[in-house]
């Protein structure tokens, strides 16, 4: 399935590495030129031997999955595509676009402090966009928060698309429920972080509350000293909107920070729902 296309040849003759330019848990993202053509892309080295820490590393291959996801997903405006790719030594080399002059909104927020509603709209429109795509396809993202949106130029916020699907899961008619505890726990949605937990791609859009509130005000929504009384804050779901950036803040967009962040799955705003939204429609 899919529509990215698998390049055959030795990697080395078709890209050459000019620079690291971001450094995971599991992938190293380099900057490399086209030797035919000498435009540069980025490359993430995804799998054993992407680190020299992980080069003896056993287990699944963690690269093939993401490449899976990013095969079903093919192209879309608001997300950050593959070109093509190669799997040489256990590893998979996923050709991206390179977001040169570009950064993350978690950067611009911490330069900026926070959005005006207009750019936030944009902004929070094309990550729906790009929620409903995958969502369509049967996939979670899992780990939607502003670091993993980026935008090719800080001035042009429409450029704004979403990145990193090395956490994502696949949801089917056969296996409905996603039962690992991952993503980014600040982030993540009650359900996600539950000790046992069983959820569906509706995490992504507690998670793009979350991006949404921070947006707004320049901080997150949940924030604490440690990881446990981080995820009973979570769970407990005490929305505070006592920061001054909130009185700038129209009553619509609170409305759907809080639809968002609703803790039970079920009652939470659909996407269908939030592009249907008042403060969406503008």
């Amino acid at each position: 399935p899919g529509l990215v296309p698998r390049n055959e040849k030795p990697f080395d003759t078709v890209y050459q590495r000019s620079s690291v330019c971001g450094v995971g848990s599991s992938a190293v993202v380099w900057v490399v030129s086209e030797v035919a053509t000498g435009h540069c892309w980025a490359c993430k080295i995804v799998g054993r031997g992407s680190r020299r820490t992980a080069a003896t590393a056993p287990g699944p291959l963690p690269g093939h999955a993401e490449l899976e996801v990013l095969r079903q997903l093919g192209n879309h405006e608001d997300i950050l595509g593959v070109r093509e790719y190669f799997i040489e030594d256990d590893r998979v080399y996923l050709i991206m676009e390179l977001m040169e002059e570009g950064t993350d909104l978690l950067s611009l927020v911490m330069e900026r402090g926070t959005f005006c509603e207009q750019d936030t709209r944009e902004v929070f429109t094309r990550l729906l966009r790009a929620l409903e795509h995958c969502h369509k396809k049967g996939i979670a993202h899992r780990d939607v928060k502003l670091e993993n949106m980026v935008v090719s130029n800080s001035e042009d916020i429409s450029s704004v698309k979403l990145i990193d699907f090395g956490l994502a899961g696949v949801v089917t008619p056969e296996k409905p429920f996603l039962t690992e505890r991952c993503g980014t726990p600040a982030f993540a949605a009650p359900e996600v972080l539950r000790r046992r937990p069983a959820y569906d791609t509706r995490c992504d859009l507690w998670s793009a509350g979350t991006a949404l509130y921070t947006l707004l005000c320049g901080e997150p929504p949940f924030k604490a000293e440690n990881l446990p009384e981080l995820v009973r804050k979570i769970h407990k779901c005490a929305l505070v909107f006592d920061d001054p950036a909130w009185a700038l803040v129209s009553p619509e967009a609170v409305d759907l920070v809080k639809r968002l962040l609703t803790p039970d799955p079920d009652k939470r705003i659909s996407l269908s729902q939030a592009f249907q939204h008042p403060w969406i429609l503008g």
